[in-house]
């Protein structure tokens, strides 16, 4: 699934209200007036007069931005940050409010979030309001679109919302087999778990996780120890940290890239200083 694709889906729903289509367009107003009241307010309907969709807005780099004008000619903007299984990076939602800053009207922020919620993605700034699967689901399946398009979609949001439940659940079932133990060692979701159990058991709650992947595979480590080290104006990272992984030998990738065993391991990086 691609970010790209999700940001079009949100600007074909949004788009209805500038269809002639009475039905549809009746159905842009409820779904554009769901996500004003959103954890924000008590339901109305927007009496709205236009609206305008931008994806991938200017210089600014917002996922989707619509610019929403009522019948008053009071303007309302929709910020949105989408993401698939990935979450915020290079302080991407403050350079969102500063784009908002220019903006004369009211303003309403949304992180939308069709994977799972990991801690990283709750630290944001307060005035962005957090949408994850299961809101977004609740959101548009109301919606009166009668289209395949919707239909299909919906439908592959909800077999993600199902596919993490089942990930959950069988993170910590108590016998696995081999198609199982492959399986979580397939998903930073269950790793992550894994590792957060782990580190709830330790007497210092303050370490950090870490997650990314290898290969197409994703690890997940639980860092003991960090620090920077400069050399010269470089900045270099040593650390000791658990990491949970899965290794496939040098061999076995010839005959079968799916081969190989999970592991947890400790390990130490280190940076040596090159005086040669």
């Amino acid at each position: 699934p691609k970010e790209l694709v999700l940001d079009s889906f949100i600007c074909w729903l949004f788009n209805f209200f500038n269809t002639d289509n009475k039905n549809d367009k009746k159905t842009a107003i409820e779904l554009i007036s769901k996500f004003y009241c959103f954890k924000n307010c008590d339901f109305k309907l927007l009496d709205i007069k236009s609206v305008d969709i931008k994806k991938q807005h200017e210089k600014s780099k917002i996922d989707v931005f619509i610019e929403i004008t009522l019948q008053n000619n009071k303007k309302i903007y929709y910020i949105f940050e989408n993401k698939v299984d990935t979450s915020h990076h290079s302080d991407q939602m403050n350079r969102h409010l500063e784009s908002g800053k220019g903006l004369d009207g009211e303003k309403r922020y949304f992180y939308l979030k069709i994977g799972y919620i990991f801690p990283i993605d709750k630290e944001i700034p307060e005035e962005f309001t957090i949408v994850d699967l299961k809101d977004f689901i609740d959101l548009i399946q109301r919606s009166n679109f009668k289209y395949d398009t919707f239909e299909m979609y919906l439908e592959f949001l909800k077999k993600r919302r199902d596919e993490i439940e089942n990930i959950l659940k069988l993170t910590f079932k108590e016998k696995l087999n081999e198609e199982d133990i492959k399986k979580i060692f397939n998903s930073d979701v269950a790793m992550y778990e894994i590792i957060n159990k782990i580190k709830e058991g330790m007497v210092n709650k303050n370490i950090e996780i870490g997650m990314g992947s290898s290969s197409g595979r994703p690890w997940v480590s639980l860092n003991l120890f960090s620090k920077d080290v400069y050399f010269d104006e470089n900045k270099e990272w040593s650390g000791i940290f658990w990491r949970m992984d899965w290794r496939v030998n040098a061999d076995d990738k010839k005959i079968d890239k799916d081969k190989g065993s999970p592991y947890l391991c400790l390990r130490q990086y280190k940076t040596w200083e090159n005086e040669s």
